[in-house]
């Protein structure tokens, strides 16, 4: 259902240079991104499933993993084999969330965003 979802929107218009987001489930989405050749930034994606990981195999386009090491359905391993693009929160886990306070998940949150910025303005996203 989310690979159909992912195609319908993709198929409504012209995006050559879209860069899509997804989180977990919207990461079932890359076989369909990997055939459109888009970039994309995947937050905590679903690296135990094959079919993800299958889309992110075949990508066209680049694109950043970002997971945590307490994170069930993230591999860092598998994800630096994936792409050269990772971001990876020590001891963050599905949510991105670090033990401790809200302070400490926030200020963790800030550095993902500005790796995911790096890539926009390095990588996939170049507005020069």
């Amino acid at each position: 259902m989310v690979t159909a979802t992912v195609a319908a929107a993709l198929d409504e218009g012209d995006y050559g240079t879209a860069v899509v987001f997804g989180k977990s489930l919207g990461s079932m989405g890359a076989p369909v991104v990997a055939e459109r050749g888009l970039a994309a930034v995947w937050f905590t994606p679903l690296l135990t499933n094959p079919d993800v990981v299958a889309g992110l195999r075949r990508a066209g386009g680049p694109f950043l993993l970002a997971g945590g090491t307490a994170d069930e359905y993230w591999d860092g391993r598998l994800a630096r084999s994936l792409t050269p693009h990772v971001v990876e929160v020590d001891g963050g886990d599905h949510g991105l969330f670090v033990p401790g306070g809200l302070a400490a998940s926030a200020a963790v949150l800030g550095d993902v965003m500005t790796v995911v910025e790096r890539f926009l303005d390095d990588i996939a996203w170049p507005l020069s």
